[in-house]
């Protein structure tokens, strides 16, 4: 995610609004970084009307159009950034999202018929923007890297690990959990605990290094993900069934969890990548952009 500091402006995603304030799952430290999260930057005034929709739609609360009010959320950003990208002072590097067909999935399943819909409407809004930049003559003048940042699987069982580990700070995505350790006596019970539903200890190599021995990282069997315990009607067992009939997180290398990506536009040659690692995302960007790989990794260009 953005950070807004590093940025000159910065648009909150539409969803953050009740998602930071109404749930545990903040992705943030502490309610200052939301705060920061959820603050418009635009000193020189170039966000337009369809931003300030989006914000107008995603507070309305109406929970019966859910799925209208978030494609209407899609669809109020793509049409900013077109806005944007074919102004008199377009920004240098624009990011942005369309979250409707992860929130489909979720809700109404992988390979659905909705999520279907949502993936068809998001090639919609892509197909929009490159319209508006044409019309615009401005072609030549970008390069669009479209990419989705993981995969979607059916799950069949939620784990609850506040049941399986109580009194125990954790956090989860999907069917990946971080649980906070103090000690390897810690990570042993841990282990011990959460094997007993199938669950796998992962490497924290993802983890700042410096943390790496206070996280301990797990990994869901196939057709489970963690799920924060239901606030009525639980009866007390660690499992059940899942609030999110899809998700993602998973093993690393499973097919289910495979990405798209693509890079067209100005100064982009055609070719076919059959396969690629996620970490050569980031410094074919750089290439794009003209910017040195300070990582040293490799990217697709």
């Amino acid at each position: 995610m953005v950070r807004p500091e590093d940025t000159d402006l910065f648009q909150p995603a539409w969803w953050q609004r009740g998602w930071m304030r109404g749930s545990r799952f903040a992705k943030v430290l502490n309610m200052a970084e939301v705060t920061n999260l959820l603050t418009v930057r635009d000193e020189r005034g170039r966000l337009g009307p369809p931003a300030k929709d989006a914000e107008d739609v995603s507070a309305s609360g109406d929970l019966s159009s859910d799925l209208i009010n978030g494609m209407a959320c899609d669809d109020a950003i793509v049409r900013t950034v077109a806005g944007l990208a074919c102004s008199d002072a377009p920004p240098d590097l624009i990011l942005t999202e369309i979250a409707m067909p992860d929130h489909v999935q979720h809700d109404y399943g992988y390979e659905s018929r909705a999520a279907h819909w949502s993936l068809a409407t998001a090639d919609l809004l892509v197909g929009f923007l490159v319209q508006q930049i044409q019309r615009a003559g401005r072609q030549d003048d970008f390069a669009f890297a479209i990419a989705s940042d993981h995969g979607h699987s059916p799950i069949e069982t939620a784990i609850y690990p506040d049941a399986v580990l109580p009194g125990v700070l954790w956090e989860t995505e999907g069917s990946t959990l971080h649980v906070a350790v103090r000690d390897e006596a810690d990570r042993r019970e841990a282990d011990r605990r959460l094997a007993e539903f199938g669950v796998e200890s992962a490497e924290s190599t993802h983890v700042p290094e410096a943390l790496r021995s206070r996280v301990a990282t797990y990994i869901a069997p196939p057709g489970h993900a963690f799920e924060e315990t239901p606030a009525a009607g639980h009866d007390g067992r660690p499992t059940g069934q899942p609030a999110y009939i899809s998700s993602h997180g998973l093993k690393p290398g499973t097919p289910a969890d495979d990405r798209f990506c693509i890079f067209a536009g100005a100064g982009i040659p055609d070719a076919v990548v059959p396969s690629a690692a996620a970490e050569q995302f980031c410094p074919t960007l750089a290439a794009i952009l003209g910017l040195p790989d300070t990582d040293g990794d490799n990217g697709l260009l």
